[in-house]
This record gives structure tokens, C-alpha cells and sequence, in this order.
């Protein structure tokens, strides 16, 4: 094993000198056929659903596709031949990911106005998306305040946990489900060079 006990890439012959093959350690994986591959691409019509917010950022909405070259496109094989696919936007956002052939999971990420994260789509939540894009109950969720920190998080068969910031951008309080039922927040204090110094629960009500 001692020739393999390194790795290895290839590059396209262009300006933009992208791998095209990586060859991971041992001799088992020496060969092309078990190389990491690449290929590169643009996305076709109504290949790629095009997701997006309300203007409040607070409801999803389906736009339809993406037009043909829209997105960026790497296809990746793994040294097993599974294959997975990213497609991100121009801004280097990645807008779906797949992984699979049979069937294939598909993971989108729609962001608001402001280029955050607002939701996740995950491979079990698509096909109800796009009936009901209302219907958001197994996406995860991400509300953010106007200093772009998160203040709530949703994750599907958990629900919402709540985030509070002091003056000094840091976090103050935080309540998940289990908490709310019972009226607790955990709280962390902080000294004057914003070291954690004290946390805890605390009741309310």
C-alpha cells in the first residue's frame, strides 16, 4: 500500500482548472473506474424547481423552474458509482441537491431577498410542497430579525425554538418545545468581555 498511501487529481484542460478525477488512498482504489469524477454543466428547463418567499419572507412560494442555464451543475461519482448531484446559482447559493437514481432525494434551499436561508425542503417534504407549498410541516424554517440573526428555528417533528439577543449580539435566551410547554427558558449571562458566566432555566407565568 506504501505507491497509494496518497491522493491524486486531475484537471480539466481550461482556464478554470476544475478537478475532474481525485484518486483517494489504497491500492483498491487506484484505478480510474474508482476514481472520484466530476462532470460539469448548466441546468436544463423544468429541470430545477424554482422556490422562493413572500415578500415577508414568511410563506413559500413555487415559481415555476429555473430557466435552461440557470444554475451551475456538478455531477459527482463517488468510487462506489453513487452518484449525487448540486446545483447552485450564480451567487455560489446552493439551490438543490440530489442524491441517488432510484429513487432520487432531492434537498432544495430557498432563500428570501436578503439571500438567507428561510427554508429547506427535504426529499420527504417535496412532493407535498408542491401540491401545497402552504403546507410546510416537514421543511425546516429559519426566521431572522433586521440584524440578520436567526430568532427562530423550526425543525420538522420538533417545531420552533426561539432565539433572544442582548444589545451586544449575543445570545440571551432560548426555548424549544419542551420548554414552552412547561414556561421555561434557558438564559446565559455573560461578563464584560462576553465569557459565558452563568446559565440555567428560568420560569415565567
Amino acid at each position: 500500500e506504501g505507491s497509494y498511501a496518497n491522493t491524486r487529481s486531475e484537471y480539466e484542460e481550461s482556464p478554470l482548472q476544475r478537478v475532474v478525477k481525485e484518486y483517494i488512498q489504497g491500492s483498491a482504489y487506484s484505478s480510474a473506474s474508482r476514481a472520484v469524477s466530476y462532470t460539469y454543466g448548466v441546468n436544463a428547463s423544468s429541470e430545477v424547481r424554482y422556490w422562493g418567499t413572500n415578500a415577508s419572507g414568511t410563506a413559500l412560494v413555487n415559481n415555476g423552474y429555473y430557466a435552461a442555464g440557470a444554475l451551475y451543475k456538478v455531477t459527482t461519482t463517488d468510487a462506489d458509482s453513487r452518484v449525487s448531484i448540486t446545483y447552485t446559482d450564480k451567487q455560489g447559493n446552493v439551490i438543490e441537491s440530489r442524491q441517488g437514481s432510484s429513487p432520487v432525494l432531492k434537498t432544495s434551499y430557498v432563500y428570501d431577498k436578503s439571500r438567507r436561508l428561510v427554508y429547506v425542503i427535504t426529499p420527504a417534504a417535496q412532493q407535498q410542497a408542491e401540491s401545497d407549498p402552504s403546507n410546510t410541516a416537514l421543511c425546516y424554517y429559519y426566521k431572522y430579525d433586521n440584524r440578520n440573526r436567526v430568532t427562530e428555528q423550526y425543525i420538522p417533528g420538533k417545531g420552533s425554538t426561539y432565539h433572544v439577543y442582548d444589545t451586544g449580539n449575543r445570545l440571551v435566551f432560548t426555548q424549544d418545545p419542551n420548554m414552552r410547554t412547561v414556561n421555561r427558558w434557558q438564559f446565559i449571562r455573560y461578563d464584560k468581555l462576553s465569557r459565558e458566566l452563568l446559565s440555567g432555566l428560568v420560569s415565567y407565568g
